[in-house]
This record gives structure tokens, sequence and C-alpha cells, in this order.
């Protein structure tokens, strides 16, 4: 069996604002992070 699984955030590489947990100190925005991706390759046998 191979699984192959991939996924791509913030594709368009935008630059917008979150809302900061209140758990968190600081100031109440964070930026967003940039273009990031992950694939993987499961092979089982």
């Amino acid at each position: 069996m191979v699984r192959l699984e991939g996924s791509i955030n913030n594709l368009a590489n935008e630059t917008y604002f979150t809302p900061r947990a209140t758990g968190y100190s600081g100031p109440g925005i964070l930026l967003s992070d940039g273009r990031s991706f992950y694939l993987t390759l499961q092979v089982k046998i």
C-alpha cells in the first residue's frame, strides 16, 4: 500500500492579522505565517 498526502497553507502568501488568544501576553494581534506546505509518503510492506 502506498499513500501520498499533502497540504498547502496560505497558498497566495497573503499578509493578514488574526486575534491573539487571550492566554498569551502581549499585543492583541498576530501576523499571518507565510506560505508553507508538507508532503508525506507512506509505504507499507
